[in-house]
């Protein structure tokens, strides 16, 4: 009678549980609705939707990760303001045409001009005299010359004033202020960013308000700003699987109750 009774329990909850239908997340008027190659624009600034779609379960199959779930990911460009502060002294040279250049500004007022000097190599004997001056030692006709470095011509010059395009750490800078000490460089660059979409998952990027992602089809994704409907929803959903995963467990632990009782009843007496 107990064996019966836990295995009707059994199926009857496994019945229901496979009946039940899933409630669904609708989202209405949405503020967006993209395909993957879409563009649109907000405030100036061009968005592409460089994909949407099932990703693959990531893990290896060995337990790790997530499961495949829907994507959607959305690029767009900014401009980046950069600048660098380059200093006098060889301390402090750069990298500049295939090698390395220091700075050199003259002592003066009212300077506007600098001049970036190749390094000397290591065949080139340069020391700091008695003066406190920079020079270099070569010879000329069997005779050892002391010659001050900002004389010295085997070092390749080149010369920039405030305003110049120069190249730096591979960005097409402008030369800015120019002091006794110190060289102002200021540039722009085009960066990419991109945001990655998943179902439920919100953003800030586009404008200033909180966007909810939804994705209707395997190939389409809406975004809303009514987040209190889509989260209402969700929570219906959740409550919908904590039911009917309470249901399955009731289906296997009767079941499973049903027939160790079964089995009991086959087990012999003890006379």
């Amino acid at each position: 009678m107990y064996t019966a009774l836990f295995l009707v329990i059994a199926v009857g909850a496994f019945a229901f549980a496979g009946a039940a239908q899933e409630p669904a997340i609708t989202v209405e008027d949405p503020e967006y609705n993209f395909s993957e190659g879409d563009e649109f624009e907000i405030n100036g600034t061009t968005y592409a939707v460089t994909s949407v779609g099932m990703t693959e379960p990531s893990g290896g199959g060995h337990g790790g990760g997530g499961g495949a779930h829907m994507e959607a990911t959305i690029e767009w460009n900014v401009t980046e303001q950069g600048s660098a502060e380059l200093a006098t002294g060889p301390d402090n040279a750069i990298e500049y045409n295939d090698g390395e250049y220091e700075v050199v500004i003259e002592n003066a007022t009212n300077v506007s001009e600098f001049t970036l000097r190749q390094m000397p190599g290591d065949d080139v004997t340069v020391y700091t005299n008695d003066d406190g001056e920079r020079v270099v030692e070569v010879q000329q006709d069997g005779e050892t010359q002391i010659i001050p470095i900002d004389e010295y011509q085997g070092l390749q010059r080149f010369n920039f004033s405030e305003g110049d395009a120069i190249q730096y750490d591979g960005q097409n800078a402008t030369v800015g202020n120019v002091t006794n000490g110190s060289v102002q460089l200021s540039w722009s660059e085009e960066v990419t960013e991109d945001v990655t979409l998943t179902e439920g998952g919100t953003t800030e990027e586009f404008g200033d308000e909180t966007l909810v992602a939804h994705f209707p089809t395997d190939s389409s994704v809406v975004l809303s700003t009514n987040v209190d409907a889509y989260n209402e929803q969700a929570d219906q959903q959740s409550f919908f699987h904590d039911r009917t995963d309470g249901l399955l467990m009731i289906s296997f632990l009767s079941g499973a109750t049903g027939f160790i009782l079964l089995g009991m009843a086959y087990l012999p007496r003890r006379e």
